[in-house]
């Protein structure tokens, strides 16, 4: 019985392993990628994860965030939505609320980055009013952030350098990195104000940081703000200084192209996902089968082995019936006394004459109709009575 129990955990333990992702680890390990421009290689190790039948949903959630900030540094912002949608779903299907907060924080900054201020102040509305429930230091930071660049359209500077001022005190907190797209809004805040030695040292600043995180897409954002504010300033000399350097950062980047091997990756995973998925089918039609082959010829051999116990106990059954018949019998005899010389039952004198005309205890057995352990009971108890210690005496 141990032997069996052994194969089935076995089997069990095979079928049903379950391993759970370092999610810290996988998104330091994405952040680096992006930052050196390894899209494909985030893409790769992303899209491989979520084929994996033992993630878990919270698991599966993260990865699919992880998928659309990918996507986010390349701009694809179809790309973004549709994989924070897919976390939204698995989010709300497990009742994932904690995540709730995190996911429409991703909504927001993607509404954010295509100028869509609306959705994303609603967003971002929301998640204040929950006094920012469950949500990262990393996350709050750039929601703060881009309330405060709401302010700033409204033309409200003081409201707006409060909010940056928070933004950059939690970012320096969690990740330093970060801070050039902090400095970049400053740099539209102060250029309004007409503090351009300020907004300049910002500019300085936030370059410097971006280079020490070796976040090549924060120096082309903070090129494009000065860029863009100088030309509404009509600085065309300046304009075209800062068009230059963005020109010149955005050829090392290559977003677009990046991009087209991305989507290109994804349709070669997709394919190659598909045949992926058919094999595993058959590999898991195969152990099933061959699980199942085993469990019925483990049932097989416990059913043959409780069979054999039943008829095993049914026999002790009957020779224990045999033997209370016999010390009846026995009693019987004593009481009545027939005969005062001989202390052998009726039964064991008729086998005392079967056994001096040579008959076996198999014989003997079934002319009585019992079993040939009862049969030498009996001849046992006739050699006691008698006094002998073998067939031979009795002649």
């Amino acid at each position: 019985m141990k032997f069996y129990s052994c194969i089935v955990a076995v089997f069990c333990s095979l079928l049903f392993q379950a391993q759970q992702l370092d999610i810290k680890k996988l998104s330091d390990k994405i952040y680096l990628l992006n930052n050196g421009l390894q899209y494909k290689k985030s893409q790769d190790t992303l899209i491989g994860l979520l084929q994996r039948e033992d993630l878990s949903p919270r698991d599966h959630i993260e990865v699919n965030i992880l998928l659309s900030a990918t996507y986010k540094r390349l701009q694809d912002y179809t790309s973004v939505n549709y994989y924070l949608s897919k976390a939204l779903d698995i989010a709300k299907e497990n009742n994932c609320r904690d995540l709730y907060n995190i996911i429409n924080s991703h909504f927001a900054f993607s509404y954010f980055d295509t100028h869509d201020y609306k959705k994303a102040a609603g967003i971002m509305e929301q998640i204040a009013d929950q006094d920012y429930k469950y949500l990262p230091a990393e996350d709050k930071s750039k929601i703060l952030m881009q309330e405060g660049y709401i302010r700033f359209l409204d033309e409200n500077f003081q409201a707006a350098e409060e909010y940056y001022r928070r933004a950059s005190s939690l970012m320096m907190q969690d990740n330093a990195c970060d801070l050039p797209i902090v400095y970049g809004k400053q740099i539209q805040l102060y250029f309004a104000e007409n503090n351009i030695a300020k907004a300049l040292e910002y500019y300085r600043t936030g370059v410097s940081r971006a280079k020490r995180c070796n976040i090549l897409k924060y120096e082309m954002y903070l090129a494009e703000v000065m860029m863009n504010t100088y030309k509404e300033r009509k600085d065309a000399d300046n304009e075209l200084k800062f068009n230059h350097i963005y020109d010149s950062l955005s050829n090392i980047y290559k977003p677009t192209e990046n991009l087209q091997a991305l989507h290109l990756n994804r349709e070669i995973k997709s394919k190659e996902n598909e045949e992926k998925e058919k094999k595993e089918k058959w590999r898991i039609f195969i152990i099933y089968t061959l699980a199942t082959l085993v469990l019925v010829f483990i049932i097989i051999m416990i059913v043959r082995y409780m069979l054999k116990l039943k008829v095993k106990n049914r026999e002790n059954e009957r020779v224990i019936d045999e033997m209370r018949q016999l010390l009846a019998e026995y009693e019987t005899e004593k009481a009545r006394n027939i005969d005062q010389q001989s202390k052998l039952t009726s039964k064991q004198q008729l086998m005392l004459e079967m056994i001096k005309d040579g008959k076996s205890n198999k014989e003997i057995a079934i002319h009585f109709n019992i079993t040939e352990s009862t049969v030498k009971y009996h001849i046992r108890n006739i050699f006691e009575i008698l006094n002998i210690k073998r067939r031979s005496e009795l002649r």
